[in-house]
């Protein structure tokens, strides 16, 4: 059987050979090419909370993936947005892909809220 290893190696080439019940025997070549058709499964917290530090906070992939797979590996992770610079609630988009160009998406909503207010010095 092939894997997600030989997709690189595409095409191979394959010697059939077949045979009958008295024996006769025929053989013939052919290149077989392996792909990746299968999605990845983009897999999110269905929600994450964060606070405002400064004028801006940032989340990371690991804030708001929970376990995304492939069957070949997932290659890129990409979320959006992922910086804020205000308190509100956001949709954010978890993007997964592989390494030949397969995608799934998922939805988490990011709670980003006020940070502490300043006590003025006198």
């Amino acid at each position: 059987p092939f894997s997600c290893g030989d997709i690189d190696l595409s095409p191979i080439s394959v010697l059939v050979t077949v045979k009958d019940s008295s024996a006769n025997t025929a053989t013939c070549s052919s290149e077989i090419t392996v792909q990746d058709t299968i999605k990845p499964v983009a897999s999110c917290h269905p929600t994450f909370s964060t606070t405002l530090v400064s004028s801006s906070v940032s989340i990371s992939i690991s804030d708001i993936d929970s376990g995304s797979s492939d069957n070949c590996g997932v290659a890129v992770y990409q979320i959006s947005p992922s910086s804020f610079s205000s308190p509100g609630v956001y949709p954010v988009t978890l993007t997964v892909s592989d390494s030949s160009g397969n995608q799934d998406q998922c939805l988490s909503s990011v709670t980003v809220n006020a940070g502490p207010t300043p006590t003025p010095t006198q």
